[in-house]
């Protein structure tokens, strides 16, 4: 299925910068990325689907008063850390 959709000059750049690291053309990534998020969506965590179990963090995010890009920021601080920590661990 061939699906259109309209991103962000923002967005590309960074889909572009993400597909290239990880050695795939933009297509190809984004196409990745929806596969793995729609078999997510179904995934089942004790009879809940990732959407009813992440309604709880959701709600407590919007009400934090963060803005996206205050989210961002911090889930790439924190992601980046536990990424320090990994290779730390395996030197």
């Amino acid at each position: 299925m061939t699906l259109e959709v309209d991103i962000t000059d923002e967005a590309k750049t960074k889909l572009d910068e993400a597909a290239k690291m990880r050695g795939f053309e933009l297509p190809q990534f984004v196409s990745h990325l929806l596969e793995r998020y729609a078999t997510r969506l179904h995934r089942s965590f004790d009879g809940q689907t990732i959407d009813q179990v992440l309604t709880p963090f959701r709600k407590q995010v919007e009400e934090s008063g963060m803005t996206d890009e205050e989210f961002d920021a911090f889930f790439e601080e924190m992601r980046d850390e536990v990424w320090v920590e990994q290779q730390n661990r395996n030197a």
